[in-house]
């Protein structure tokens, strides 16, 4: 389990990195943005687990 600071400070990093970027999040692996989303396997829904990681390709072999 994530402890609530840890989520706090991914959340406040990645404002910075949307900001910063001037363009929408992209995820690194597999390109999604909050405008194009990719599709997840059991037709739910995906949030961003990393500034440029997506919860359907994280443990992903790809996303090293």
């Amino acid at each position: 389990m994530i402890a609530l600071p840890a989520l706090v400070r991914a959340a406040e990093r990645q404002e910075e990195l949307v900001a910063s970027a001037g363009h929408p999040q992209r995820c690194r692996v597999c390109g999604c943005t909050e405008a194009d989303a990719c599709e997840m396997a059991d037709g739910g829904g995906w949030w961003w687990v990393e500034p440029d990681l997506c919860s359907a390709c994280a443990g992903s072999p790809e996303q090293e």
